[in-house]
This record gives structure tokens, sequence and C-alpha cells, in this order.
């Protein structure tokens, strides 16, 4: 049988092995045959592992978490988004769920999962309360099935939490808040702390020079708010020119946090999804 090895070519062999190992996994991924195969497969791993840990932790009553890197976190997305529950849960739109890469002319058993309308998907024999995806292109991914806008009461009914952690230099992490909503884009991802507590020093240096402009700002403010009183004293100003705050000045902050609560929808319980 023909190998992969025998049609790849012999110039630049690091950079093909390089290729062989990893984009090419995206493409039997998004293949129908190899598709399910891997969906079967993580499955079965997992409900294995899980089946194992509680034979020889019989005592153990917390919740399970699972951590899911790069191709591994749209396995899991698309598991998660696929497991029954009693009630039925928002779709991405209203008229389409999260279809994954079948083949309806060789599935022989369409429309018979749920309350979704693709083939049905294994199953997990537990429940799973946080996923973590590290350095996941779930968002483009989701993009190239048609799905550019997450609805914002969409939540996957296997996972309670979701969270997108990534580094900036990841060139395969995507963002998944603007997919909710788009003002998210100009929002920067919530930035976690290292293992010691403290920040990276990319951080460190821009939370400084944040800092000292917010210092300048408010030198300059007191500055010109004294200089208008004294003004205001020598009969120069009125004080009708004191600068009231204008429409939207006063009170925009709180307002803001008000909606971003709104923005992130419901895949992590209203809270922030991108972390880095």
């Amino acid at each position: 049988r023909t190998c992969l090895e025998d049609i790849s070519l012999d110039t630049i062999p690091h950079l093909r092995a390089f290729a062989n190992d990893t984009m090419l996994d995206v493409l039997y991924f998004m293949s129908p045959e190899y598709h399910r195969i891997i969906i079967d497969v993580v499955t079965s791993e997992l409900n294995l592992v899980k089946s194992k840990f509680y034979q020889y932790n019989p005592e153990f009553k917390g919740q399970i978490s699972i951590v899911a890197h790069s191709l591994g976190s749209i396995v899991m997305f698309d598991i998660l988004g696929h497991q029954l529950d009693q009630q039925p849960k928002p779709r991405l739109s209203p008229d389409e769920p999260l279809m994954p890469f079948s083949n309806p002319k060789k599935d022989p058993r369409p429309n018979e999962a749920n309350h979704r309308n693709d083939v049905p998907y294994p199953q997990l024999n537990f429940s799973v309360q946080h996923t973590f995806m590290i350095g996941s292109p779930i968002a483009v991914f989701l993009m190239i099935r048609n799905h550019s806008r997450l609805r914002k009461d969409y939540c996957l009914p296997g996972c309670a939490r979701i969270y997108n952690i990534y580094h900036p230099y990841d060139p395969a992490a995507y963002r998944i808040e603007p997919l909710i909503d788009r003002r998210n884009a100009g929002r920067e991802a919530r930035i976690l702390p290292k293992w010691d507590g403290g920040f990276r020093l990319q951080y460190r240096t821009k939370f400084f020079i944040r800092e000292l402009v917010d210092r300048a700002r408010q030198m300059h403010s007191g500055l010109v708010s004294h200089l208008e009183a004294k003004m205001s004293e020598m009969g120069i100003r009125g004080p009708e020119g004191g600068g009231d705050p204008g429409p939207g000045d006063d009170g925009s902050e709180d307002t803001e946090d008000e909606e971003g609560v709104a923005r992130f929808g419901h895949l992590n319980g209203g809270r922030r999804l991108d972390y880095t």
C-alpha cells in the first residue's frame, strides 16, 4: 500500500517532514472518513481513562476537566458539542447546528442525533465541567463551517466552561470572543499570571508604560482643573465653562462593563473566553 513517504518529494526534507507531521493532521481531520475515526477513538480513550481512574480511585467525587491542545481542541469541541442532553441547548444559529465534516451521500443514518441534524456522535460516560483549549484554532474552523458568528446563548451540551488560552506569538491560535461580538476584537484578552504569580516581561513593560500614561493624564487633568479654578476666582472664566462631562463621559465605564458581560455569551457562563 502506498504511504505518505512514497509521494513526498526528496527536496527540503525537514520542511516536508514538518508539514507531514502537522498540517496533514488537519486535512485528515477534515475528511469525512478520518474525521469519524478520530472522534470515535478519542471518545473511546477518554471513557477508558475515566473508567480506569475511578477503578483505582473509587472515593473520587470531584469534577472532571479536560485540557486540549491545538487540533485536539477542535476534536474536543466537536465531541462536547454533540453530547446528548435532556434539555436541548441553543445552537450556533437559529436554523443550523455545529455540523461535523460528514458526507451525507455516504452516511446511511441521517437526522438521528436528538435535536441535531447530523450523524449520532459517540457519547462520553462522564460530565465535563471545564475544558481548557491551549493554542486552539477553533475560531478558524468555525468560520470554515460558515459559523462566522456565534449566538450569545449558545453553549456546549457536554461542558459548562470553556477557556481559550494562547500565547500571543502562537501562529495556530485564534480568538473566540470576536465570533460572539465583533466589538470584542478591540478588547484585549485577559492576561494570565505566571506560575509564581507575576507576569511575563512584555506585560510588565506594557503595564509600566500604561501606568506612566495614566499618571501623566491625572497630572494634566489636575493642573487644568487648578488653572480653571484660579481663572474662575479672578473672573476670567465663568463657572459654566468648567468642563462638565459630555454625553457618554459620565459613567461610560460602568455601562461598558455591563455590556461586556453580555458580549461573551454562555460558552463560559458569561465570563471571558480568551486568555493569554
